[in-house]
Formats: structure tokens, sequence, C-alpha cells
């Protein structure tokens, strides 16, 4: 009989506790309980939220998102704020986390959406939105671990909608003529895909009659560019010989799932200090000894037409001086 009554006793306590949550859950009626849904980076999804006060009193609820984790198959609550942006679902949906005020029997909608990280990493992602009825936040946070409060769950599938694509902005010298070393390139690319890349390449070098001189290492510091982002990247090449026309080509790879490429082609002149000194001087030279022989051959020719006039005029022909 006392075994009896303890076994009644124990399951009288059980079944109270678990009234209690039960009646907790059912004070307020959520719709919906699931919100299931497929999605692609960037996209934004759009919901309503129905919530009723089934008691007869007010109800001050501060909605309370977290991420769940459902590994091993078991459900654990993650801190959004320790999660990157790209994984963390809590961290996409917007909610108001002010107290909805419900007057007893009264129903209310709430919007909710998720905005979906433009930089989702593809697969699933599961989130909890409790809704805890408390006179302050702090308390209705602190009820999530103690109570069966009422909560929805959200289940999100990102599609991997994975864009790898680069678009070449600008590949030039710096310069279109060049006096001293080193000789400067510049290269811009801009990511116009929804994921980053680290572009990889090189830039060759050929002298005017296409022969091959020498490379350069592109992006040789390893540097990304993000989704939607655009950056500069600088080159020098330093060989510190060579005069006249070069071409430059450039030939680059980024992308993980698929590899892709880009091309250009520049031509740029190397006129060294000293080959220009050079040649000025060689040239104001020539044009020194041009003048001096423009000089010499129109005064002899003047000359010669001087002489040849005043015997003319004297009206006698000087063979002596002719032979």
């Amino acid at each position: 009989m006392r075994k009896l009554l303890i076994i009644l006793f124990v399951f009288l306590i059980f079944f109270a506790v678990d009234f209690k949550q039960v009646r907790a859950v059912n004070e307020l009626e959520i719709s919906p309980r699931i919100i299931d849904e497929k999605a692609k980076a960037s996209e934004k999804i759009e919901r309503t939220i129905k919530l009723k006060n089934n008691t007869g009193y007010k109800m001050d609820i501060y909605p309370v998102v977290n991420d769940l984790s459902m590994s091993d198959g078991k459900q654990e609550f993650l801190d959004p704020s320790k999660l990157d942006k790209s994984l963390s679902l809590a961290r996409w949906i917007r909610i108001k986390r002010a107290a909805i005020q419900i007057m007893p029997g009264e129903e209310t909608e709430v919007p909710f959406s998720v905005e979906i990280n433009q930089s989702a990493v593809p697969g699933k992602r599961y989130a909890v939105v409790s809704f805890p009825n408390a006179s302050n936040r702090p308390l209705a946070e602190a009820k999530i671990d103690k109570e069966n409060v009422p909560q929805i769950m959200i289940n999100v599938e990102i599609e991997d909608e994975t864009v790898e694509k680069a678009q070449l902005i600008n590949f030039s010298a710096l310069a279109k003529t060049h006096f001293v070393w080193p000789i400067k390139f510049s290269v811009e690319l801009k990511n116009i895909g929804n994921v980053s890349f680290k572009p990889e390449g090189q830039v060759l070098i050929y002298n005017r009659r296409e022969q091959y001189l020498d490379s350069l290492k592109f992006n040789d510091a390893g540097e990304s560019i993000e989704a939607g982002g655009q950056k500069k990247i600088y080159l020098d090449w330093n060989a510190k010989k060579g005069i006249g026309k070069f071409k430059a080509k450039l030939e680059l790879e980024y992308g993980e799932k698929y590899r892709r490429d880009l091309q250009d082609t520049i031509y740029f002149w190397i006129l060294p200090i000293p080959f220009l000194l050079f040649s000025i001087g060689g040239l104001f030279l020539a044009t020194v000894f041009l003048i001096i022989y423009l000089f010499k051959k129109t005064y002899r020719a003047r000359h010669h037409a001087s002489k040849h006039k005043q015997v003319q005029e004297d009206g006698v022909l000087d063979l002596k001086n002719k032979l």
C-alpha cells in the first residue's frame, strides 16, 4: 500500500509539472508553429505570425531568437553573436524585439522576415523564436532555459547558387612611356559574383619582336576580393635593361567551383634617361654639323655667283681665271 501511494504521488507530481508546461504553451496560441523554406543567397522571406492570448490577463511577450544545432540528433541553442553572418539563421531573422502587449482574448499579427545574407553558405539552417511572457527582457530570456515557453521552429535550406564571376576593369602600365625603372603595372578587378575569390596568374613581358623576356607573378600576397568588391593590385618589373617598345600580356585564373580565366594585352615604351641624353646629344651635334654644312655650301654658291657676275659686267672674258 505504501509503495502504491509513493508511485501515485510521483505520478501526480510529474503530471502536474507536465500540465503546467502544456498550459503555458496553450496560454499563448501561435500560428504557424513551423516555417520551412528554401531560399537563395540575398533573397528575402516574408511571413506573418499570429499570436493569441488565451488567458484572462494581459501578456507582455518578448521574442527571443536563437540558432539551433541539430548535430548528433540533439537540439542545442547557439549564440548568434558568436556565429558568422554567412552561417547564422538567427542573424538573418527580422522580428520585433520590443514587448508585444496582448490583451486577454486578443489576437495580434507580428511581421516576420528572413533576409538571407549575400554570402550565405549553402546548406540547412535552423533557428527557434521563443515567445516568453515576462515583465522585462532579462526575465523573458531567463525563462527560456527554465520553462517550456511557446516557440516556433524556423527551417531554411540555402540552395547552392554559387556565382563566381570577375570583371577586368583595367590593366595598364602607369605610364605609356617609362624613363626610369621599375615599370609599374596596375590590374583592377571587380567581383560581380556572390562569393569571394582569390585571383592568381602572371604578366608575361615580350619585346617588339615578340620574344619572351620575363614573367611577373600576379597577386603574390594572396589577396581575396569579396562579393561585390573591387580591388587594384600592382606589379613591378625591375629588369633594368631594355629600350624601345614592349608588350605585357595578363593571364589570370580564379574560382573554386569552376576555374575561369581573364586575359588582356597592353603595349608600353621604355626610354631610359641615359639613352635619351645620348640621343638628344647626338641629335644636337647632327643639327650643328648640318647647319655648318649648309652654311658652307650656301657661302660657296654665293661666292661663285658673285665672281661670275663681275666678269660679265666688265665685258672681258678672263680665260686665265677660267682655265
